[in-house]
């Protein structure tokens, strides 16, 4: 079976039961030898009962001209029994965090692996149906490598956010931690 598992525990980790597999679509004709795949899923309980989903996207082997990198989302709408299929959103960037934020809205954060490199974020509003591409929020564009990402972000009680990740400070350097403390404009 190919999937992504959906478990739960109910004992604080200690066990874990499947709930679920979301399906891995159907895949794009691809050469022998390639394949595709979702990983690295992220989720987050938009309201009682949704979740909303983002994974990220890959073909392998790599191929530079090849339109990849795009997360896609998945939505369950019953606590996670069941999902709906995944499809593409127009987000460039893996892997993604996702984040109910106190007025309601969605966050995802991402690392951008295309120049100009660096972190970025988008948000929606209607709990995840769109996302406001048109204003792609940039943290950080100033990376010298694709070698960045893993974004995690939290909001504080004052409402500025911090996204920790990780990225090089200079060409050549070992990527380190690195946060950005910022806060959404009104």
């Amino acid at each position: 079976t190919t999937g992504l598992a959906i478990m739960e525990s109910r004992d604080v980790g200690v066990t874990w039961n499947r709930l679920a597999t979301v399906s891995m679509f159907p895949t794009p004709p691809l050469p022998p030898g390639e394949f595709c795949y979702l990983g690295e899923p992220h989720a987050v309980e938009a309201s009682p009962g949704h979740i909303v989903a983002f994974a990220r996207f890959e073909i392998k082997p790599y191929v530079e001209s090849r339109p990849v990198g795009y997360l896609w989302q998945f939505d369950s709408w019953d606590g996670g029994r069941t999902w709906t299929e995944p499809s593409p959103t127009p987000i460039l960037g893996k892997p993604p965090h996702l984040l109910k934020l106190a007025d309601g809205r969605l966050l995802v954060t991402y690392g951008f692996r295309h120049p100009p490199y660096g972190q970025r974020a988008c948000l929606s509003a209607d709990e995840g149906r769109t996302w406001d591409t048109a204003h792609e929020i940039v943290l950080r564009d100033d990376a010298p490598s694709s070698d960045l990402g893993y974004p995690s972000t939290a909001q504080c009680a004052d409402g500025t956010l911090v996204t920790v990740y990780y990225q090089q400070e200079s060409a050549g350097e070992m990527t380190r931690l690195m946060a950005t403390r910022w806060r959404l404009r009104d």
